[in-house]
Protein backbone atom coordinates (compact mmCIF):
# COMPACT_ATOMS: atom_id res chain seq x y z
CA UNK A 1 0.00 0.00 0.00
CA UNK A 2 2.86 2.50 0.79
CA UNK A 3 4.44 1.70 -2.55
CA UNK A 4 1.10 2.62 -4.41
CA UNK A 5 0.76 5.74 -2.39
CA UNK A 6 4.21 6.49 -2.87
CA UNK A 7 3.63 5.94 -6.93
CA UNK A 8 0.66 8.03 -7.05
CA UNK A 9 2.55 10.96 -5.38
CA UNK A 10 5.39 10.22 -7.88
CA UNK A 11 3.11 10.80 -10.57
CA UNK A 12 1.30 13.86 -9.43
CA UNK A 13 4.42 16.02 -8.56
CA UNK A 14 5.48 14.68 -11.91
CA UNK A 15 2.36 16.20 -13.42
CA UNK A 16 2.64 19.18 -11.09
CA UNK A 17 0.67 17.88 -8.85
CA UNK A 18 1.75 18.53 -4.98
CA UNK A 19 0.23 16.54 -2.20
CA UNK A 20 1.47 18.17 0.67
CA UNK A 21 -1.30 20.87 1.52
CA UNK A 22 -3.98 19.67 2.49
CA UNK A 23 -7.03 21.39 4.93
CA UNK A 24 -7.01 20.28 8.35
CA UNK A 25 -10.56 18.54 7.71
CA UNK A 26 -9.08 16.59 5.41
CA UNK A 27 -7.09 13.75 6.19
CA UNK A 28 -5.41 12.53 3.11
CA UNK A 29 -4.22 9.14 4.41
CA UNK A 30 -7.46 8.11 5.80
CA UNK A 31 -9.01 8.76 1.94
CA UNK A 32 -6.07 6.99 0.63
CA UNK A 33 -6.52 3.81 2.99
CA UNK A 34 -10.61 4.25 2.08
CA UNK A 35 -9.85 3.97 -2.11
CA UNK A 36 -7.21 1.00 -1.43
CA UNK A 37 -9.98 -1.28 0.17
CA UNK A 38 -13.39 -0.16 -1.47
CA UNK A 39 -14.23 1.70 -5.23
CA UNK A 40 -17.49 2.78 -3.70
CA UNK A 41 -16.62 3.94 -0.64
CA UNK A 42 -13.68 5.90 -2.28
CA UNK A 43 -15.89 7.83 -4.44
CA UNK A 44 -18.34 8.46 -1.78
CA UNK A 45 -15.76 9.72 0.49
CA UNK A 46 -13.67 12.13 -2.38
CA UNK A 47 -17.51 13.60 -3.08
CA UNK A 48 -17.32 14.61 0.62
CA UNK A 49 -13.78 15.83 0.54
CA UNK A 50 -14.24 17.68 -2.68
CA UNK A 51 -16.20 20.75 -0.85
CA UNK A 52 -13.64 21.17 1.59
CA UNK A 53 -11.11 22.21 -1.30
CA UNK A 54 -10.32 24.94 -3.10
CA UNK A 55 -11.20 24.32 -6.69
CA UNK A 56 -8.62 23.96 -9.28
CA UNK A 57 -5.85 23.73 -6.43
CA UNK A 58 -3.29 21.02 -6.41
CA UNK A 59 -5.22 18.78 -3.57
CA UNK A 60 -8.20 19.20 -5.26
CA UNK A 61 -6.92 17.60 -8.55
CA UNK A 62 -5.52 14.24 -6.42
CA UNK A 63 -8.36 14.01 -4.58
CA UNK A 64 -10.31 14.12 -8.20
CA UNK A 65 -8.29 11.75 -9.56
CA UNK A 66 -8.48 9.47 -6.96
CA UNK A 67 -12.52 9.54 -7.40
CA UNK A 68 -12.03 9.05 -11.18
CA UNK A 69 -9.43 6.10 -10.98
CA UNK A 70 -12.34 4.55 -8.54
CA UNK A 71 -15.30 5.31 -10.97
CA UNK A 72 -13.19 4.08 -13.66
CA UNK A 73 -12.55 0.45 -11.95
CA UNK A 74 -15.81 0.08 -10.56
CA UNK A 75 -17.53 0.36 -14.47
CA UNK A 76 -19.27 3.56 -13.36
CA UNK A 77 -19.68 4.59 -17.01
CA UNK A 78 -22.32 6.90 -17.31
CA UNK A 79 -21.43 9.70 -14.29
CA UNK A 80 -17.64 8.97 -15.59
CA UNK A 81 -18.22 9.95 -18.77
CA UNK A 82 -20.26 12.80 -17.84
CA UNK A 83 -17.32 14.25 -15.73
CA UNK A 84 -14.85 13.71 -17.95
CA UNK A 85 -16.95 15.36 -20.59
CA UNK A 86 -15.75 18.61 -18.85
CA UNK A 87 -12.59 17.99 -17.95
CA UNK A 88 -11.17 17.26 -21.72
CA UNK A 89 -11.90 21.02 -22.15
CA UNK A 90 -9.45 22.16 -19.32
CA UNK A 91 -6.09 22.35 -21.16
CA UNK A 92 -4.89 24.35 -18.15
CA UNK A 93 -4.80 21.03 -16.19
CA UNK A 94 -1.61 19.25 -14.93
CA UNK A 95 -0.33 16.46 -17.44
CA UNK A 96 -0.86 13.88 -15.17
CA UNK A 97 -4.39 14.55 -14.47
CA UNK A 98 -5.32 15.63 -18.25
CA UNK A 99 -3.23 12.02 -19.37
CA UNK A 100 -6.09 10.19 -17.43
CA UNK A 101 -8.55 12.25 -18.07
CA UNK A 102 -7.74 11.53 -22.15
CA UNK A 103 -7.66 7.82 -21.59
CA UNK A 104 -10.72 7.62 -20.08
CA UNK A 105 -12.50 9.45 -21.82
CA UNK A 106 -11.05 7.68 -24.92
CA UNK A 107 -11.83 4.27 -23.27
CA UNK A 108 -15.67 5.88 -22.79
CA UNK A 109 -16.14 6.70 -26.32
CA UNK A 110 -14.80 3.55 -27.93
CA UNK A 111 -17.34 1.75 -24.96
CA UNK A 112 -20.16 3.88 -27.28
CA UNK A 113 -18.97 2.62 -30.59
CA UNK A 114 -18.12 6.15 -30.88
CA UNK A 115 -14.22 5.19 -32.60
CA UNK A 116 -13.09 7.97 -34.57
CA UNK A 117 -13.63 10.23 -31.64
CA UNK A 118 -11.57 7.76 -29.08
CA UNK A 119 -8.56 7.97 -31.50
CA UNK A 120 -8.58 11.55 -30.79
CA UNK A 121 -8.35 11.54 -27.39
CA UNK A 122 -5.87 8.47 -27.44
CA UNK A 123 -3.69 10.45 -29.76
CA UNK A 124 -3.70 13.47 -27.43
CA UNK A 125 -3.04 10.65 -24.41
CA UNK A 126 -0.32 9.38 -26.84
CA UNK A 127 1.01 12.62 -27.06
CA UNK A 128 1.29 14.06 -23.86
CA UNK A 129 2.74 10.88 -22.24
CA UNK A 130 5.28 10.39 -24.70
CA UNK A 131 6.33 14.03 -23.73
CA UNK A 132 5.99 13.30 -20.14
CA UNK A 133 7.87 9.73 -20.61
CA UNK A 134 11.24 11.52 -21.99
CA UNK A 135 10.97 13.64 -19.04
CA UNK A 136 11.22 11.07 -16.05
CA UNK A 137 12.37 8.17 -15.08
CA UNK A 138 9.54 6.64 -13.40
CA UNK A 139 9.05 3.11 -15.09
CA UNK A 140 5.31 3.00 -14.35
CA UNK A 141 4.90 6.16 -16.95
CA UNK A 142 6.26 3.75 -19.46
CA UNK A 143 3.60 1.02 -18.72
CA UNK A 144 0.84 3.49 -18.98
CA UNK A 145 2.03 4.67 -21.95
CA UNK A 146 1.67 0.93 -23.45
CA UNK A 147 -1.46 0.16 -21.83
CA UNK A 148 -2.58 3.32 -23.83
CA UNK A 149 -1.29 1.92 -27.18
CA UNK A 150 -2.77 -0.88 -26.21
CA UNK A 151 -6.30 0.64 -27.48
CA UNK A 152 -4.69 3.20 -29.92
CA UNK A 153 -3.65 0.11 -31.91
CA UNK A 154 -0.31 -0.04 -33.40
CA UNK A 155 2.53 -2.93 -33.15
CA UNK A 156 1.29 -5.22 -30.41
CA UNK A 157 4.95 -7.29 -30.81
CA UNK A 158 7.02 -3.85 -29.83
CA UNK A 159 4.64 -2.92 -26.96
CA UNK A 160 5.17 -6.31 -25.46
CA UNK A 161 8.95 -6.54 -26.22
CA UNK A 162 9.41 -2.73 -24.35
CA UNK A 163 7.55 -3.99 -21.29
CA UNK A 164 9.84 -7.08 -21.38
CA UNK A 165 12.79 -5.04 -21.67
CA UNK A 166 11.39 -2.97 -18.54
CA UNK A 167 10.85 -6.33 -16.67
CA UNK A 168 14.18 -7.17 -17.04
CA UNK A 169 15.47 -3.96 -16.01
CA UNK A 170 13.14 -3.90 -12.39
CA UNK A 171 13.20 -7.74 -11.89
CA UNK A 172 14.95 -7.16 -8.34
CA UNK A 173 12.60 -4.29 -7.28
CA UNK A 174 10.85 -5.08 -4.41
CA UNK A 175 7.88 -2.60 -5.78
CA UNK A 176 4.45 -5.04 -5.76
CA UNK A 177 2.76 -2.32 -7.45
CA UNK A 178 5.37 -2.42 -10.37
CA UNK A 179 5.31 -5.99 -10.78
CA UNK A 180 1.98 -6.23 -11.09
CA UNK A 181 1.29 -3.58 -13.44
CA UNK A 182 3.88 -5.08 -15.72
CA UNK A 183 2.91 -8.55 -16.07
CA UNK A 184 -0.88 -7.66 -16.17
CA UNK A 185 -0.35 -5.63 -19.26
CA UNK A 186 2.25 -8.27 -20.51
CA UNK A 187 -0.45 -10.63 -20.28
CA UNK A 188 -2.89 -7.72 -22.24
CA UNK A 189 -0.16 -7.47 -25.29
CA UNK A 190 0.56 -11.78 -25.35
CA UNK A 191 -3.55 -11.79 -25.61
CA UNK A 192 -3.55 -9.76 -28.01
CA UNK A 193 -0.88 -11.21 -29.48
CA UNK A 194 -2.55 -14.82 -29.70
CA UNK A 195 0.09 -16.07 -27.35
CA UNK A 196 -1.77 -17.65 -24.50
CA UNK A 197 0.57 -19.62 -23.07
CA UNK A 198 2.84 -16.65 -22.58
CA UNK A 199 -0.51 -14.98 -21.23
CA UNK A 200 -1.06 -17.54 -18.79
CA UNK A 201 2.54 -17.03 -17.07
CA UNK A 202 1.62 -13.38 -17.00
CA UNK A 203 -1.32 -13.37 -15.42
CA UNK A 204 -0.26 -15.95 -12.88
CA UNK A 205 2.85 -14.17 -11.71
CA UNK A 206 0.49 -10.71 -11.84
CA UNK A 207 -2.00 -12.85 -9.24
CA UNK A 208 1.33 -13.63 -6.98
CA UNK A 209 2.42 -9.71 -6.66
CA UNK A 210 -1.42 -8.72 -6.36
CA UNK A 211 -1.37 -11.14 -3.40
CA UNK A 212 1.85 -9.66 -2.05
CA UNK A 213 -0.43 -6.16 -2.11
CA UNK A 214 -3.39 -6.96 -0.62
CA UNK A 215 -6.12 -4.53 -2.24
CA UNK A 216 -8.96 -6.92 -2.68
CA UNK A 217 -9.64 -5.31 -6.23
CA UNK A 218 -6.58 -5.99 -7.71
CA UNK A 219 -6.44 -9.92 -6.10
CA UNK A 220 -9.73 -10.14 -7.94
CA UNK A 221 -8.82 -8.35 -11.20
CA UNK A 222 -5.98 -10.63 -11.29
CA UNK A 223 -8.46 -14.11 -10.64
CA UNK A 224 -10.69 -13.03 -13.36
CA UNK A 225 -8.02 -12.29 -16.08
CA UNK A 226 -6.33 -15.53 -14.67
CA UNK A 227 -9.78 -17.44 -15.27
CA UNK A 228 -10.11 -15.92 -18.11
CA UNK A 229 -6.74 -17.08 -20.08
CA UNK A 230 -7.66 -20.10 -18.35
CA UNK A 231 -10.41 -20.55 -20.46
CA UNK A 232 -9.28 -19.86 -23.75
CA UNK A 233 -6.75 -22.78 -23.09
CA UNK A 234 -9.57 -25.17 -21.91
CA UNK A 235 -8.24 -25.57 -18.26
CA UNK A 236 -11.75 -25.40 -17.38
CA UNK A 237 -11.18 -26.21 -13.46
CA UNK A 238 -8.44 -23.45 -13.10
CA UNK A 239 -10.82 -21.04 -14.67
CA UNK A 240 -14.21 -22.43 -12.49
CA UNK A 241 -11.83 -21.76 -9.41
CA UNK A 242 -10.21 -18.47 -9.83
CA UNK A 243 -13.84 -17.45 -10.78
CA UNK A 244 -14.85 -18.17 -7.44
CA UNK A 245 -11.76 -16.57 -6.08
CA UNK A 246 -12.16 -13.10 -8.44
CA UNK A 247 -16.12 -12.85 -7.23
CA UNK A 248 -15.53 -13.53 -3.30
CA UNK A 249 -12.64 -10.67 -3.54
CA UNK A 250 -14.83 -8.49 -5.98
CA UNK A 251 -17.60 -8.86 -2.72
CA UNK A 252 -15.10 -7.56 -0.48
CA UNK A 253 -14.32 -4.54 -2.51
CA UNK A 254 -17.94 -3.72 -3.45
CA UNK A 255 -17.69 -4.36 -7.12
CA UNK A 256 -21.59 -5.85 -8.41
CA UNK A 257 -20.82 -5.33 -11.76
CA UNK A 258 -17.69 -7.78 -11.41
CA UNK A 259 -19.38 -10.08 -9.73
CA UNK A 260 -22.25 -10.42 -11.82
CA UNK A 261 -19.50 -11.08 -15.02
CA UNK A 262 -17.77 -13.71 -12.55
CA UNK A 263 -20.91 -15.44 -12.12
CA UNK A 264 -21.16 -15.32 -16.30
CA UNK A 265 -18.15 -16.74 -16.97
CA UNK A 266 -18.24 -19.49 -14.13
CA UNK A 267 -21.37 -20.76 -15.51
CA UNK A 268 -19.47 -21.55 -18.68
CA UNK A 269 -16.68 -23.10 -17.02
CA UNK A 270 -19.13 -25.49 -15.26
CA UNK A 271 -20.94 -26.19 -17.78
CA UNK A 272 -17.57 -27.12 -19.86
CA UNK A 273 -16.85 -29.11 -16.69
CA UNK A 274 -20.13 -31.13 -17.19
CA UNK A 275 -21.51 -29.85 -14.20
CA UNK A 276 -24.83 -28.89 -16.36
CA UNK A 277 -27.60 -28.19 -13.62
CA UNK A 278 -25.32 -26.00 -11.27
CA UNK A 279 -24.09 -23.80 -14.56
CA UNK A 280 -27.60 -23.09 -15.13
CA UNK A 281 -28.49 -22.47 -11.71
CA UNK A 282 -25.94 -19.90 -11.33
CA UNK A 283 -27.06 -18.36 -14.99
CA UNK A 284 -30.13 -17.62 -13.57
CA UNK A 285 -28.17 -15.48 -10.88
CA UNK A 286 -26.62 -13.37 -13.21
CA UNK A 287 -27.94 -9.89 -12.65
CA UNK A 288 -28.41 -9.30 -16.45
CA UNK A 289 -29.08 -5.54 -15.67
CA UNK A 290 -25.79 -4.90 -14.00
CA UNK A 291 -23.84 -6.91 -17.46
CA UNK A 292 -22.26 -3.76 -19.21
CA UNK A 293 -22.82 -3.72 -23.01
CA UNK A 294 -19.55 -5.16 -23.89
CA UNK A 295 -20.25 -8.62 -22.50
CA UNK A 296 -23.96 -8.97 -24.11
CA UNK A 297 -21.69 -10.62 -26.80
CA UNK A 298 -20.59 -13.39 -24.02
CA UNK A 299 -23.97 -13.76 -22.71
CA UNK A 300 -25.58 -14.54 -25.37
CA UNK A 301 -23.21 -17.15 -26.51
CA UNK A 302 -22.93 -18.93 -22.68
CA UNK A 303 -26.87 -18.53 -22.98
CA UNK A 304 -26.95 -20.65 -26.08
CA UNK A 305 -24.34 -22.98 -25.00
CA UNK A 306 -26.56 -23.53 -22.35
CA UNK A 307 -29.25 -24.49 -23.83
CA UNK A 308 -27.68 -27.78 -26.00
Amino acid sequence: MKQLWHLLCLLLVIGGISPLQALPAINLSQLQQICLQSYPRCVAASDAALPQIQPQSRLWYEVQLLKLDAMFSQQAAAPLFALTADFVEDDTAPTAFLARIYIYHAKLLYAQDKKPQSKFYLDKAVALMSDWQQSTADPMSYIRLYNVQLYAGGNYQHGYDQLALLEKRFQTSQDARLHYELQNNLGHYAGYLQQQDKALQHRQQALGWAEKIGHPALRAEAHFNLARVSTLKGLWQDAERNFVAAYDNYRQAEDPIAQTESLLYRAEALWQMQRHGEAKQLLEQVDLTLLPLHRQPDLQRIRELLQR
